[in-house]
């Protein structure tokens, strides 16, 4: 008989915690981790030629130009911003400044 509410609480929560293990067992044994990593690296991949094309196809009408030239104003900035903060941190962290 169940007497405390501790116990209450475990014997409620005993088939969560065995269906928990039995996830995480299944994803340690079918390497779904490495797979969500495989698949979000392709998904990324996969659309920089979707981005190429829309662009070309801006670049072919002259009726998108207004629109090419608000994504440039955007996109550059944002882009160039971004690489100089990745540059500059891995060149911090290869090239380290000496001190004196």
């Amino acid at each position: 008989m169940l007497k405390t509410i501790q116990d209450k609480a475990r014997h409620r929560t005993r088939p969560l915690w065995a269906w928990l293990k039995l996830l995480w067992q299944r994803i340690d044994e079918d390497n779904m981790t490495t797979l969500a990593g495989n698949l979000a690296y392709v998904s990324l991949l996969s659309l920089v030629p979707l981005v190429a094309v829309v662009f070309a196809l801006f670049a072919a009408f002259p009726m998108f130009s207004d629109v090419s030239i608000q994504l440039r104003h955007f996109i550059l900035p944002t882009f160039c911003l971004l690489l100089a903060m990745l540059f500059s941190g891995i060149s911090n962290n290869l090239l380290p400044i000496p001190t004196r």
